[in-house]
């Protein structure tokens, strides 16, 4: 297990929740030195859990880049690469920040750039939207501002997914549920603790694999997010 970044911050439990997954899926279906692609990657992306260095591009970046990402300012929609240009793409919680009728073309664009696979994540379903509305709702009851990502769930609501399962052109689709709506709205609400953000952030920092094991058990029914591995059908 390779240790993460010490850097200004450090990462949060619900990051490890969605990005302890996708590593799996890179592990599984891509090779050591294959080239990888994050859209809306941040100033961090997977960067706190995978090691290696890739290319992470965002219409901004509101803290420094952090190594091993390379940073690449560009629009989902329209990303400044060739066709097939990496091994892998990774799209994870971006769709709910787009507006719905640019979905398709985001998904598109990462499906254009891939060889191997495209890895899609986000939360959708009535039940992950109900948990978002809550936490929205205990951040106002709070007196507290919602986070930006919050305010954009509840602008642009969340993609149906079959937003991926239908896409046009020859790919074969595989998905798993990530994080059971009832632990997605314990860790959310938990969070809101500075005491316990904090018991977060030390077991990822000091046992990483631990944490890994015990989120595993967190993918229950039904799911707060789903994941897409899709990949090209060859010939």
């Amino acid at each position: 297990m390779p240790r993460l970044p010490r850097i200004g911050s450090y990462p949060l439990l619900d990051r490890a929740a969605r990005y302890f997954p996708i590593r799996r899926l890179l592990r599984e279906h891509t090779s050591p030195g294959d080239s990888l692609l994050e859209v809306g990657s941040g100033p961090f992306g997977i960067g706190w859990f995978h090691r290696r260095a890739f290319v992470g591009c965002d219409v901004e970046f509101e803290l420094p880049p952090t190594p091993p990402l390379v940073p690449v300012v560009a629009r989902a929609h329209r990303l400044p690469f060739p066709d097939a240009s990496f091994d892998a793409v990774v799209l994870s919680d971006v769709l709910e920040h787009v507006d719905p009728a640019a979905r398709v073309d985001v998904l598109r664009e990462a499906l254009r750039v891939t060889r191997k696979l495209a890895v899609i994540g986000f939360p959708c379903g009535p039940d992950a939207l109900r948990v978002d509305r809550s936490l929205y709702e205990e951040y106002r009851r709070r007196s507290l501002s919602p986070p930006r990502w919050l305010e954009e769930h509840m602008r642009n609501g969340l993609p149906d997914e079959r937003v991926v399962e239908e896409l046009p052109g020859a790919w074969k689709v595989f998905t798993c549920g990530n994080e059971s709506v009832r632990f997605h709205e314990w860790m959310m609400t938990s969070q809101l603790s500075f005491a316990r953000r904090a018991a977060f952030r030390a077991a990822l920092m000091l046992v990483p694999a631990v944490v890994e094991r015990l989120l595993r058990y967190a993918d229950g029914t039904p799911p707060y997010r789903r994941i897409f591995a899709v990949m090209p059908v060859s010939g």
